[in-house]
């Protein structure tokens, strides 16, 4: 499309769109974001240039924030995630501000925590059970492994997906039964990043 084009005709518009006439027209009545028609003629129908292109970038930015909602509601669903208070109560954190020994944990690398919708929340299986819901020892490792590279979101994705150095296991899963190898995996991981 040259940058002097003003206006697409139907075909232009579906070939932009990758969508058939039937699909134009069924968009233009029923989606009041989809960009209006105008007609030069009485045969003649187009589309502003600029409308379609604005559709199509925003199409794009509505399909990102469509996975990334979706990524992060396979996140919550797939492991438990405790506030700072559920924490604490586990750990039998005294004191006047419990939350104050997680922060610490938080500022040494032991455990790490996302935040959603205002709330931060921290791995069930970043705790162990057997150690009074202390974060796991090699939980520590893990995080010094990706460093900056990962922020919380990036590691509870990390730690949802199944991972091939790990036989397909996902590491939130394997992380209690066979920690080494979900520190080797991390380690691999960032060394395929470090490699391109």
């Amino acid at each position: 499309m040259s940058e002097t084009t003003q206006y697409l005709r139907p075909a232009q518009v579906c070939k932009r769109l990758n969508i058939s006439r039937t699909t134009l027209y069924r968009w233009h009545a029923n989606n009041p974001n989809f960009p209006r028609l105008s007609r030069l003629s009485g045969k003649c129908t187009v589309w502003g240039a600029a409308a379609i292109d604005a559709f199509v970038k925003e199409q794009a930015v509505l399909n990102e924030a469509e996975m990334l909602a979706s990524s992060r509601k396979a996140v919550l669903e797939g492991s438990d995630w405790f506030t700072a208070a559920k924490v604490a109560d586990l750990a039998s954190l005294g004191g006047t501000i419990p939350s104050a020994q997680i922060n610490k944990w938080k500022r040494q690398q032991q455990l790490f925590a996302i935040h959603h919708s205002g709330v931060e929340y921290f791995p069930g299986y970043g705790l162990d059970p057997e150690d009074g819901w202390r974060p796991r020892k090699t939980l520590k490792a893990i995080l010094e492994v990706f460093g900056d590279a990962k922020d919380g979101w990036g590691l509870a994705y990390w730690f949802l997906s199944a991972n091939s150095f790990l036989g397909g296991r996902r590491p939130q899963d394997a992380l209690a039964s066979d920690p080494e190898q979900v520190i080797a995996a991390a380690r691999a991981e960032m060394k395929a990043i470090a490699h391109g």
